[in-house]
């Protein structure tokens, strides 16, 4: 290698890290490492946390990867070293991988990476890239294809105005107008409802129509500061899940370190009101991103959270009616594809079965996610999911007469 030479640092926490080793897997260049290291899936294959699900013989699938030890590749016919270490990152350690080219120029590593970035978009579309908090660093937890707006058992003209109102939000347009007049570029939804409604659902099915990641926050046991950090490590565009908010009612504006705790009294623990509210809205809150808000007990939120400003729209995921149960049944039976003459009377036929199968729910009374579970129990025959709904439903009820 020349004197002159440049170094680009990715570490394994940035999505980056994906990217590169997305393209070295996908172009057979780690073939030549000589130090590697196992692991049991590895995240920058597109897939990989599907792949148990599409064929036994790939469950727990173990992967050599390049590790401790540079590796020479070319790419446009220029040398790049590849290396990967440990970091020390506080009291951790994370790993890091460095990509040196030899010249004068870094030109040759950024056209590297842009096409390290291409071939990762190609492989990820129509995916939704899921990350979860850990402790104050986002992780990427799944990559899923992407679940149409149409599987989510919520009232039609609802889920319409809720979509056409994101898709108004996040338009380049809507951002210059919020601009030019000086108003905070945010907004703020809640989904509120039993559990097994569909608020997580319709949550990842508007990341994927709108082809942005999300990033999913359990607010309990995360402090103010740790969840500071996480937003101002957030991306521009995206989605962001704040789950079952409900918790922090318990834990209004009482930091850890109040005068309880010098006394002897444990403070409780989490996210606090105020601090929630500084993040959502506060002189240095973040501002572009989709803010979703869920809850199974809308009764319980502090009237400053969910106030207009913070909270733009509110919507009520409500037990299954007659109409969710009917779109259930036919999403779970009905064919897509089928040629419409050849298959029109067996449609026609299905259409009847969920008509009748819908007939026997009772009205709001049982969650979407509860008729479809019943439903995939009996995947393979319609006909008897509307034979035995009934005697489901009594089993349902002498369950939870036993609670």
């Amino acid at each position: 290698m020349t004197a002159t030479a440049y170094t680009v640092h990715i570490r394994k926490s940035d999505e980056a890290y994906d990217m590169l080793l997305g393209w070295i897997f996908a172009t057979g260049v780690d073939k030549s490492a000589r130090s590697v290291i196992a692991r049991v899936g590895v995240r920058g294959l597109v897939g990989d946390d599907a792949s148990a699900a599409v064929s036994p013989k790939n469950k727990k699938r173990i992967t050599l990867s390049p590790w401790d030890g540079a590796m020479l590749f070319w790419f446009q016919g220029r040398p790049i070293y590849f290396k990967t270490h440990l970091r020390q990152m506080g009291l951790q350690q994370e790993e890091e991988v460095t990509i040196v080219s030899p010249g004068r120029s870094v030109a040759p590593l950024r056209t590297f990476l842009e096409e390290c970035r291409q071939l990762h978009l190609r492989q990820t579309e129509h995916r939704v890239a899921i990350f979860g908090n850990h402790g104050s660093a986002w992780a990427k937890e799944a990559s899923r294809v992407a679940r149409p707006l149409s599987t989510v058992a919520l009232d039609g003209d609802t889920k319409k105005k809720l979509v056409a109102d994101m898709a108004r939000f996040i338009d380049p347009a809507t951002q210059r107008w919020y601009a030019q007049r000086g108003i905070p570029y945010r907004r703020g939804y809640l989904f509120y409802g039993q559990p097994g409604t569909g608020k997580t659902s319709l949550s990842l099915s508007v990341a994927g129509h709108f082809d942005l990641d999300i990033y999913r926050i359990q607010v309990s046991g995360i402090t103010d500061d740790s969840l500071k950090q996480l937003f101002d490590k957030l991306p521009g565009r995206c989605v962001v899940l704040l789950e079952d908010v409900d918790v922090i009612a318990k834990n209004r504006a009482v930091p850890s370190s109040s005068l309880d705790s010098m006394h002897g009294v444990d403070a409780p623990a989490g996210t606090t009101m105020s601090g929630l509210l500084n993040i959502i809205d506060g002189v240095s809150s973040q501002e572009g991103r989709i803010l979703i808000m869920t809850t199974n007990y809308a009764e319980r939120l502090d009237a400053a959270l969910v106030r207009p400003g913070r909270i733009d729209v509110r919507t009520e995921f409500p037990l299954a009616d007659r109409n969710a149960a009917e779109s259930l049944f036919n999403l779970v039976y009905q064919k897509p594809g089928d040629p419409a003459e050849e298959a029109s009377n067996e449609k026609d036929k299905l259409y009847q079965l969920a008509g009748l199968f819908a007939s026997r729910i009772p009205e709001r009374q049982i969650s979407p996610a509860e008729v479809m579970s019943f439903l995939l129990q009996h995947q393979d025959s319609p006909q008897i999911a509307v034979n035995r709904v009934k005697e489901w439903l009594q089993s349902r009820a002498v369950k939870q007469l036993e609670k």
